[in-house]
């Protein structure tokens, strides 16, 4: 950018990131100009046009500056994309606000704004509930670290306001809670399961409009992205009102090709992407990183195990399991697939616009079936939610846990503590129950149990000089401690496996200077843990199918309670 008033040339913009093909990159420069942070990414360039001579560039270009090179920082130090892309937005946020409430942000009074904005979340949060708690927590903290930075102050303006993280508890569903759950997920399988039927390729390049029919009263009238005909139609009207309507829908109705067909085909993919995370259980980065390809499907009980195929092998891995009902539905999309997407095209699910290609860290918003979940009424369920109800439908229908492993994947046991939402009915007796079972082992600050008296620790014989002491403090200790035990169950294997993800970060992030013939303490921490579940993993069949679901959830960025929040203070903090 270059400034009229000190000639001097700044660059605001974020070319490192990845981007897709006709991404506008992220630039800083928009908030330069009031009205800026509110303007799509493809029309940066035409706005920053219109607005080189706003007499506020030199106002707010000190601090925008300062924002930038803090970000800038984060990116050389290593933070991942993603949150360096979650912070990019939250400043945009920040001044998207300020704009509406005639706000310039600046060194001077950036605290102030701040203080002003978390009431304004709060009052969202609360009175309008069109954000979710922790979302404006995040929100706030990524511009409370960037103010704390800039300020070079320990603690940022944020605990002076009312923002406060969310608690994260496991909540018990009641009897009609649980019920209006149900219903609210067969609704919405059922939509799907509509959409996949009536968007086949024959009905997609058909003249528009396609109609959908939800019920004998409801449906709906897709124009593929084109705005619905103005007018009434031919038969209803006289010369000039036929005309108006033809020449309004000719060119779509009359160009039955998928050039003008993305949008059906995007809504579709979503759909397909939706049911195959319900479908399979798989994490939905794993399940929309897939590639496409040829796929071998070989019987296992009442499901299947579907195999890809290679050229030249005739068996690997299974790369993930179905049910035997939704073979026909995969393969038909399989089928379809092939009709839509040039066969260079090598994604299973290849969202695209028109002669663009998303960047891979650009996951799909699901917005086209969130629309038509707003305008028939029924609630959207996330694919997160899809993948654990996919077994907590199965239970609650078929009342049968031990069918519902079978049919999971899983062992009985294994359903019951890792997926089963807690149901009032039975949360009492589990409780008294987990007591019971740990009476004999003290709660140390690590996870696991601990098998000495309070206030009592042992070294452990044999230990590397550079092991971090045994004590009843620092968690680090608990596992260099003789006492220290390990407990059988997926709640202790997912806190170890956020644990080391944390202890990772902290060495990741350490700057000493390294001291030649001394192992880091904290990298003797990650070995022992790492140990630690190689033994439990190979122990049982139960406990490693325990192990890989954790490493599901850390891909996830599904962190235990116990560590979660230290993760995510660091993430804001460090990068």
């Amino acid at each position: 950018m270059k400034q009229t008033e000190n000639k001097t040339s700044v660059d605001l913009d974020f070319k490192m990131l990845s981007y897709g093909t006709h991404e506008w990159p992220w630039s800083f420069e928009i908030l330069t100009r009031p009205g800026g942070a509110a303007t799509p990414r493809n029309l940066y360039p035409e706005f920053l046009k219109n607005t080189e001579d706003s007499t506020k560039i030199h106002v707010r270009l000190p601090y925008v500056r300062l924002l930038h090179e803090q970000i800038m920082n984060d990116h050389a130090r290593g933070l991942r994309q993603l949150t360096i892309i979650t912070r990019i937005r939250s400043v945009i946020a920040f001044y998207s606000w300020a704009d509406t409430v005639g706000v310039d942000i600046t060194y001077e009074n950036s605290e102030i704004a701040f203080r002003d904005w978390t009431e304004h979340l709060v009052h969202r949060v609360q009175i309008k509930k069109d954000i979710l708690q922790m979302t404006a927590y995040r929100t706030a903290k990524a511009i409370d670290l960037l103010i704390a930075r800039i300020k070079n102050v320990q603690k940022g303006p944020i605990h002076r306001s009312r923002l406060s993280a969310a608690s994260v508890n496991k909540r018990v569903l009641g009897t009609k809670a649980d019920k209006q759950n149900l219903e609210e997920l067969f609704e919405f399988g059922k939509l799907l399961k509509l959409l996949s039927d009536n968007l086949d390729y024959e009905s997609i390049i058909k003249p528009l409009p396609l109609i959908i029919k939800i019920d004998d009263e409801i449906m709906l009238e897709e124009w593929s992205g084109f705005p619905k005909p103005i007018g009434p139609r031919p038969e209803e009207s006289t010369t000039q009102g036929k005309y108006r309507y033809r020449y309004r829908s000719k060119r779509i109705e009359y160009d039955p090709t998928l050039n003008t067909r993305q949008p059906l085909v995007n809504l579709r993919i979503e759909v397909e992407l939706l049911i195959f995370v319900s479908q399979t259980g798989l994490n939905f980065s794993q399940a929309y990183r897939l590639k496409r390809g040829k796929f071998r499907f070989k019987t296992a009980s009442d499901d299947y195990e579907v195999y890809r195929t290679y050229k030249g092998r005739k068996q690997g891995e299974a790369e993930f399991r179905i049910f035997k009902g939704y073979r026909s539905i995969f393969q038909r999309y399989l089928e379809w697939l092939e009709k839509i997407c040039p066969s260079e095209e090598d994604r299973l699910f290849p969202f695209s616009s028109k002669h663009q290609i998303p960047s891979i860290h650009t996951p799909p918003s699901f917005h086209a079936i969130k629309h038509r979940c707003n305008l028939l009424g029924i609630k959207y369920i996330p694919p997160i939610t899809l993948r654990n109800a996919r077994v907590n439908w199965l239970l609650r229908i078929s009342r049968d846990p031990e069918l519902s492993a079978e049919m999971s994947q899983h062992t009985t046991e294994v359903l019951i503590q890792i997926y089963e939402k807690p149901h009032h009915q039975s949360a009492a007796s589990e409780i008294s129950y987990f007591h019971r079972s740990m009476e004999e082992l003290s709660e140390p600050p690590s996870p696991g149990g601990c098998a000495a008296s309070s206030g009592r620790f042992q070294q452990n014989q044999q230990e590397h000089n550079d092991a971090p002491k045994a004590d009843c403090i620092n968690s680090a200790g608990c596992f260099f401690c003789e006492h220290h035990r390990d407990i059988d169950s997926f709640d202790y294997v997912w806190s170890l496996l956020t644990y080391r993800s944390l202890k990772v970060r902290e060495i990741e992030r350490d700057r000493s200077p390294k001291i030649a013939h001394h192992e880091h303490p904290t990298k003797l921490v990650i070995d022992r843990v790492t140990q630690r579940l190689k033994v439990f993993e190979a122990s049982s069949d139960k406990r490693s199918i325990w192990v890989k679901e954790a490493e599901a959830r850390m891909r996830e960025e599904r962190y235990h309670p116990m560590f979660g929040g230290l993760i995510e203070l660091m993430e804001l903090n460090f990068g």
